[in-house]
């Protein structure tokens, strides 16, 4: 997904999705730790999404 998709996402739906790929990513890291590929892909899913949340937080802030 783009940033642009994650921020019309509200943000319970934004932290469904963090769960989820926090959850695949330990999945991942169970069944291979070798595999550096998906491990970075979802490192970087999850970072997106908490850069997100942190910037409708300030927006939230901002506007209150």
């Amino acid at each position: 997904m783009s940033p642009a998709t994650y921020h019309a996402l509200p943000v319970e739906g934004l932290y469904k999705l963090l769960e989820s790929s926090i959850r695949e990513m330990l999945v991942a890291y169970d069944t291979n730790p070798e595999n550096k590929i998906a491990l970075n892909s979802l490192k970087k899913q999850v970072e997106l999404l908490l850069h997100v949340l942190e910037e409708k937080k300030m927006e939230t802030v901002t506007r209150n």
